[in-house]
């Protein structure tokens, strides 16, 4: 044996064979991967109206009887972060949470819930605004 390769009938049909799998393979990891983006984008557009209805209406029914500066923040956020200084962003997670806890305390089931959708959505904003 020279170490050479002969190319017989069975080894072509075996390389062509090989070929088709692989050809075959990709794509249907691109056709698997085109409707994951879809599915992902039609969820996306799904939820995309719930966060914002979490992000500007559940902060109104937050709004009285609270402190003056509960209140300021809350609306500041509404209007946007940008308008937040980090100070006032850090100062609101922390009214949050201390609200929380009172709405837990006091058995504010509804209210709880309200100020914790509001927290998780506000927190991914103001970690994306950073």
């Amino acid at each position: 044996m020279s170490g050479e390769i002969h190319l017989t009938t069975d080894l072509l049909l075996g390389i062509i064979g090989t070929s088709f799998s692989l050809i075959a393979m990709v794509y249907s990891y691109m056709n698997s991967a085109k409707r994951l983006e879809h599915r992902l984008t039609a969820l996306e557009l799904k939820i995309d109206p719930i966060w914002d209805a979490i992000r500007l209406e559940i902060p109104k029914l937050l709004l009285s009887p609270h402190t003056d500066e509960f209140d300021e923040l809350i609306q500041k956020s509404i209007n946007g972060l940008i308008n937040m200084t980090i100070i006032e962003v850090k100062r609101l997670l922390e009214l949050l949470d201390s609200e929380y806890q009172k709405a837990i305390s006091e058995n504010e089931q509804g209210r709880a819930i309200g100020i914790a959708l509001f927290r998780a959505t506000f927190r991914a904003r103001s970690v994306v605004a950073n």
